[in-house]
């Protein structure tokens, strides 16, 4: 028998200890585990922390506390509850695993990988460690890497369709193009109605110089959806292929009136417009973007030059004083502001800028390939605009959403109540929303909307919210109770809330731009 099913023996006949304290231990932990599975998170972490007060090398809660407290985006804390578990017994896969999954969010990539290769020495049959270290390779843009461990799922008998789909968008980030569709259409051949299948097929076939192929795709998808803001930007990037700048603007101005703060879509806008010479019109398109994303140093640089070619000296000058500001190493933007400031004839500070350019290109271009992962996702998040796109139905099967991860959730080990011992896990990633299955049907019954019934959840709500002001998803869950009933002025202060609150909840970006 392997070590993990020692383990997982071990963790099961650990709760039968006998005396009364043991017992209400027990209890607790039970009742902290069928809360936890019915995504009560709070009153789970309620019940574990008590059992963590009776018993405080208890392993087990403190790595269920840390599955509740992911989910309620609370990263930090359960990336140190998976290391107090792994402090306490160090032989346990799913442990590293969840650690792993919690620094990928946290953008710690080396410790991530370092423990997923603990866990794969603990337990190397075991096809969602490979699965998850694929989609934390795709965010690092490690494409061989990630399709090198699709495969050995698949091989492993991981045969959901994610995994067909992770694997295409593997092969696509790679440019292998052609491999890329065979993983796609066996994932369409599998399930043909499932819309992402098409989505990202199209954009492969974009990739492949075939529009048209692409097109026909989004359209397959818009025929079904006609409000899927997604599929509509998608086949604007064909048109824009096709140079259909016309066809492409109508394709973005849906998606604008599904989603008004789009960043993609109005960046793009000013993109076509820049290239039609309508300099006006793309300045008006990047003020809304950078009004969206004000830290957006593509959005400036871009809007600066614009500005100088139409002798705005003074705001261009502005926007380029605005990209060194939040990205001091970014030796273009010292570059286009000395020429700016040769034109204004501040010739000395010109000169230092000029210096400090070529400073920075030369050690920009000896360090290139000694970038971190870490560093590598901070010079993305400075060029990240907001993808509140609306489609999600399919998220809970679909690895990536426009390469940008929305359900890395923890592997959730079933345990206590799992009499036979068995290894039976939840290999698709413990997929459970970020509100629980009453919420659900609550804002997404057929028909008129139970306003009353709406009202006293959001009552619960809004009392939680006063108890615990700094949690991101009770405000996201009172959002979409707000927007069930049309209150969507206080929907929308609620999802910005959310996103205050925690800036990486792209539900609440989904959310808004309903």
């Amino acid at each position: 028998m392997r070590l993990s099913r020692v383990l997982i023996l071990l963790i099961l006949t650990t709760f039968l200890d006998f005396g009364a304290n043991a017992q209400v231990r027990s209890n607790f932990l039970q009742y902290g585990n069928i809360e936890l599975r019915n995504g009560n998170y709070l009153q789970a972490i309620g019940y574990l922390n008590q059992a963590i007060q009776l018993e405080p090398n208890s392993y087990f809660a403190y790595y269920l506390r840390g599955i509740a407290k992911f989910n309620l985006d609370d990263i930090t804390g359960a990336e140190m509850d998976y290391t107090t578990a792994i402090n306490l017994l160090p032989y346990y896969a799913e442990f590293f695993h969840n650690r792993a999954i919690a620094r990928t969010v946290l953008l710690r990539y080396d410790e991530a990988f370092q423990d997923y290769t603990k866990a794969l020495k603990i337990d190397s049959t075991d096809a969602s460690i490979y699965f998850s270290r694929a989609k934390t390779y795709m965010n690092i843009d490690k494409y061989d890497e990630a399709i090198k461990d699709c495969d050995k799922a698949i091989s492993l008998k991981y045969n959901h369709e994610s995994i067909y789909i992770l694997r295409g968008s593997a092969k696509a980030g790679g440019k292998y193009y052609e491999e890329a569709i065979k993983d796609l259409n066996l994932v369409l051949e599998y399930n043909p109605e499932y819309i992402m299948g098409y989505i990202q097929r199209g954009k492969v076939w974009i990739e492949l110089e075939k529009p048209d192929s692409a097109i026909a795709d989004f359209n397959f998808v818009l025929a079904r959806d006609t409000n899927n803001s997604y599929a509509y930007f998608s086949r604007s990037l064909a048109n824009i292929k096709k140079k259909d700048d016309k066809a492409a603007l109508a394709d973005l101005d849906q998606v604008l009136r599904i989603s008004p703060r789009n960043s993609y879509a109005l960046f793009n806008k000013a993109i076509i417009k820049i290239n039609s010479q309508d300099l006006r019109g793309a300045i008006e398109e990047l003020d809304k973007v950078i009004k969206i994303n004000p830290k957006n140093i593509t959005s400036y640089f871009y809007r600066g030059k614009l500005k100088s070619d139409l002798k705005d000296y003074v705001g261009a000058l502005e926007d380029f004083n605005k990209t060194v500001e939040i990205h001091p190493e970014f030796s273009n933007g010292y570059m286009e502001r000395s020429m700016i400031k040769n034109r204004m004839g501040l010739f000395d500070e010109a000169k230092k800028d000029n210096d400090k350019a070529i400073k920075l290109g030369n050690l920009t271009n000896l360090e290139t390939n000694n970038l971190t992962p870490e560093k590598i996702a901070y010079l993305n998040s400075l060029v990240h605009l907001s993808a509140d796109f609306t489609e999600i139905k399919d998220s809970k099967n679909m690895p990536q959403y426009q390469y940008f991860d929305i359900d890395m959730l923890p592997i959730f080990q079933k345990s206590i109540d799992d009499t036979q011992g068995l290894k039976e896990k939840i290999y698709d990633a413990y997929q459970k929303p970020f509100y629980d299955e009453s919420l659900i049907t609550l804002t997404n019954s057929p028909g008129q909307p139970n306003v009353s019934e709406i009202s006293l959840k959001i009552e619960e709500f809004t009392d939680l919210i006063s108890t615990i002001p700094k949690q991101s998803s009770n405000y996201l869950k009172r959002a979409n109770l707000y927007a069930a009933i049309q209150n969507f002025n206080d929907a929308f202060r609620d999802y910005d809330a959310a996103i205050d609150k925690n800036p990486s909840n792209l539900l609440a970006y989904f959310g808004r731009a309903n």
